[in-house]
């Protein structure tokens, strides 16, 4: 489906925010025992509701952990590790949503991941794995959402175009040989660039 040919109601936008960061809040007010359940839930209602698969979709396509400085890293001693995060806001939300994905996968490395950053007790782990890492993307994304939807209340139409209601920005974003485009009135040509700089 094209995006131009996808509305939504500014209603079911506005709803499909707050379901998202109610699963957010859930994430970051449960302990270890429900952790996974609430990631996976998280990453249920973005697959169930087309609203929230549309926006955030972009972000589980950039693959953050895929590259080498990101995420949990050892610092060369076996028992020093950090967590690196990228400069990019719209890469930090991606990162930490792949991470959640791979903590629901992994239910291992709930307790693993944030105990070698921390070196405390499970719980007093997770809580500051939550408050330094996951908790500041979250905030990112809600604030993202919410501008958004500021946006939105002032278009005077109830139904709204799809491309009007992305969040990510990539446009400082780079990639090699890439099929992906996310924007507005995107076009893609095979052009040689230098050729045309000559030409001209």
């Amino acid at each position: 489906m094209e995006c131009e040919s996808m509305k939504y109601e500014k209603t079911l936008i506005n709803r499909a925010v707050q379901e998202i960061n109610e699963c957010l809040i859930n994430i970051l007010n449960t302990d270890r025992s429900q952790y996974a359940l609430r990631i996976r839930q998280l990453f249920k209602k973005i697959a169930d509701n087309e609203i929230l698969n549309f926006i955030i979709k972009p972000y589980l396509s950039l693959k953050m952990l895929e590259k080498d400085n990101f995420g949990i890293m050892n610092d060369g001693d076996i028992y020093s590790y950090t967590f690196a995060i990228p400069e990019d806001e719209d890469e930090e939300i991606a990162l930490i949503l792949e991470v959640l994905r791979n903590m629901a996968d992994d239910e291992k490395t709930i307790t693993s991941w944030p105990s070698a950053l921390y070196k405390k007790s499970r719980e007093e782990n997770l809580n500051l794995f939550n408050r330094n890492i996951i908790g500041p993307a979250f905030i990112k994304l809600q604030r993202k959402l919410q501008h958004k939807l500021e946006d939105i209340s002032k278009l005077n139409k109830e139904r709204i175009e799809a491309d009007n209601i992305t969040i990510i920005n990539i446009s400082g974003l780079t990639a090699t040989n890439s099929m992906i485009a996310i924007g507005k009135e995107i076009s893609q040509q095979n052009v040689n660039v230098f050729e045309e700089i000559k030409k001209i």
